[in-house]
């Protein structure tokens, strides 16, 4: 479950790093209109990466293609070819060479990471590991649903090993 959450976190991380990436390039590159038009889904789509891994609006459960995590690993992996077809046409308008180089490289690095993030996701689906987790998760949220009412009751009635409680019978 520990690789689950930290496998969310660092594709929560990948995909702000791509869509902040494609910004830059898309007020500081030369691009044609259909480059320009896949740099906007580009962002567009990292930023449905980040909801869906963060589960904003409950979209990881209502959408049939991003509940399962195979389906959704050949999205991020999609993704990640997308950012490195992006790196192929584009040249930057003003700046020196190594700017361009680290702008490239740095896209280059994360569009990889991507695309390995998304293999992750096919693989731990085609293993069946989501079923796993999905069932760590809820044994998790029993148990912490249980402690609050354990703790309620407590509150409420006071504690076991304290005093007898003021209205008792004595026979």
């Amino acid at each position: 479950n520990r690789f689950c959450k930290s496998l969310n976190y660092f594709t929560i991380v990948v995909a702000s790093v791509i869509a902040v990436l494609e910004v830059v390039g898309f007020f500081y590159l030369e691009m044609t209109l259909l480059e320009n038009i896949l740099c906007f889904y580009l962002i567009l789509f990292c930023i449905l990466i980040i909801v869906t891994e963060t589960n904003l609006f409950n979209l990881r459960s209502e959408s049939k293609i991003l509940k399962l995590w195979a389906p959704r690993g050949l999205f991020y992996a999609f993704i990640g070819i997308l950012g490195l077809n992006a790196i192929t046409t584009s040249v930057l308008v003003q700046g020196a060479q190594f700017q361009r180089s680290v702008f490239r490289n740095l896209l280059v690095v994360f569009s990889a990471l991507m695309i390995g993030i998304g293999i992750v996701y096919v693989a731990m689906g085609l293993l069946c590991i989501q079923l796993i987790n999905d069932r760590l998760e809820h044994d998790y949220q029993e148990r912490r649903h249980r402690a609050v009412e354990i703790k309620n009751t407590t509150d409420k009635y006071g504690s076991l090993s304290g005093s007898p409680p003021s209205t008792s019978i004595v026979v």
